[in-house]
């Protein structure tokens, strides 16, 4: 007599290493999500940085926002994330007549984006 088909033993054994997969996909789509959201925050921080950056540049030489010292903003919420920001200006730096303008974003406990640039009168 022939048999035909498959054995208890066998689809079990097939169930199991098809969870094993599904379970390994599942935890890389999970690290992959995490990711994506990771870049989202930090490209959202480096835009903020970059937008107050330009907006600084901008201004007239003797603005207030220009003035020599630490500045800060009201923190801005995009999406789940809260974002501090700060400048710093630094007059006559690296040389008379001239404005250093340091950008700092920060979220979270400890991650930040830095961005820095210089500004002459003329």
């Amino acid at each position: 007599m022939i048999k035909r088909g498959f054995s208890l033993m066998e689809v079990l054994v097939a169930l199991v290493i098809l969870s094993v997969g599904i379970l390994g996909v599942t935890k890389l789509f999970t690290l992959a999500m995490s990711k994506t959201t990771e870049v989202r925050v930090n490209n959202r921080a480096v835009s903020l940085a970059f937008q107050t950056l330009e907006r600084l540049k901008n201004l007239p030489f003797n603005h207030a926002d220009l003035t020599e010292g630490t500045h800060t903003a009201p923190p801005e919420t995009l999406g789940v994330t809260e974002y501090r920001k700060r400048w710093i200006i630094e007059d006559d730096v690296p040389m008379r007549g001239m404005k250093k303008i340091e950008v700092i974003v920060e979220w979270g406990e400890n991650d930040s984006v830095y961005m820095y640039t210089y500004l002459t009168r003329y």
